[in-house]
């Protein structure tokens, strides 16, 4: 199961661990160093305050550990939430700070680029477990040698490409906009190997340039109605309220976003009136924007990976659960993290990472 995408039963599977020893804690099972028996799981992730998506992560993990503990377990959490996506120092030196308490597995980093900035750079984290909830990147299913303790539970971008492939119109022509970066250019090239043909109609942007979004606009700009790729980050809520309040885009056209975007989602609740009435009049108005993403009920729609039906309907209620008291995008995806460890903890009866994988 190396390097694949990884799904367990939210707050189900956790009533296996009822065999799995005992353990202690105040707020998490948050110690200030490994010992004893016990499963020990570093959480690596970035400020909060600094990268929106992180939000919810470490009381997912928290939440993990205490379901975990509830049942008999044995676990233990350090948690270090620094820095941002693009300086590397922070992350890398929480990482070693980490491996250095001799975690058994890290679970993070949040970003792609910076996981493997740590497997390359820090010295120990090929020897432990990383697992992240997050990552999407391509390159952790090359089969290197450097993976072989990486997992995720979030798929791959190939993985999300056929799901965008599978959902735009045919009937439309296909406009693709994707960030000047090995994100975008990588989504991009996956869109086209799952024949979503742009045949020209695509525009690599450069987020940090001033005027991007006059550059996306005049892109799009007196076309017909299309569908609109947008494999974007948190830029894409300036962005869509630009397309969609401009007098010289569609109102037909029919977004369509890849996961980076949808875990912004969120912070746009109760926030419709950039949609325009044209957007809303068959459909009933949602209590949350991310809802009307989801369900693409106004033409618009999101690659997410949050969501998971299960023939179970108990299994089904317990996620939606789950949703209400963790709503953002990546906190099923901790939970999921550190359950499966301490699932595989369990049944290899051991805590060395090689025992792990």
């Amino acid at each position: 199961m190396k390097r694949t995408s990884l799904l367990v039963s939210v707050l189900a599977v956790v009533s296996f661990l009822s065999i799995y020893g005992c353990g202690d804690s105040d707020d998490g099972a948050r110690v200030e160093s490994c010992g004893g028996d016990a499963l020990c799981v570093g959480v690596l992730t970035a400020d909060e305050s600094e990268v929106n998506f992180t939000k919810g992560v470490v009381a997912a993990a928290q939440k993990a550990v205490q379901d975990i503990m509830d049942a008999g377990g044995s676990i233990e959490l350090h948690v270090k939430e620094v820095g941002n996506c693009t300086d590397l120092d922070p992350p890398q030196q929480g990482a070693k700070e980490l491996i250095e308490m001799e975690v058994d597995a890290i679970v993070g980093h949040i970003c792609s680029g910076v996981s493997n900035s740590i497997l390359d750079e820090v010295e120990g984290a090929r020897d432990v477990i990383m697992i992240s909830p997050s990552n999407t990147s391509t390159v952790f299913s090359s089969g290197e040698d450097k993976y072989k303790y990486y997992f995720r539970t979030a798929p791959s971008d190939v993985g999300q490409a056929k799901v965008v492939a599978g959902l735009i119109d045919s009937s439309m022509p296909t406009y693709v906009l994707f960030r000047d970066d090995s994100y975008g250019r990588t989504f991009n090239e996956q869109l086209m190997e799952e024949g979503v043909s742009s045949e020209g109609k695509y525009l690599e942007y450069n987020r940090n340039k001033e005027g991007y979004i006059d550059e996306i606009e005049k892109f799009l700009a007196g076309n017909p109605a299309a569908n609109v790729i947008m494999i974007v980050f948190d830029e894409g809520e300036d962005i869509l309220r630009t397309l969609l309040n401009s007098e010289s885009i569609s109102k037909e056209n029919k977004y369509y976003f890849t996961g980076g975007f949808y875990t912004v989602v969120y912070d746009l609740k109760g926030d419709l009136d950039m949609l325009g009435e044209e957007n809303l009049t068959n459909s009933p108005k949602p209590e949350d924007l991310a809802e009307l993403f989801h369900t693409n009920s106004s033409g618009f729609a999101a690659a997410t990976t949050y969501e998971y039906d299960y023939a179970d309907a108990e299994l089904t209620q317990s996620q939606m659960k789950f949703k209400e008291n963790y709503p953002h995008s990546f906190n099923a995806h901790t939970y999921d993290a550190v359950v499966v460890l301490a699932l595989a903890s369990l049944k290899a009866a051991s805590t060395e990472p090689a025992d792990l994988a």
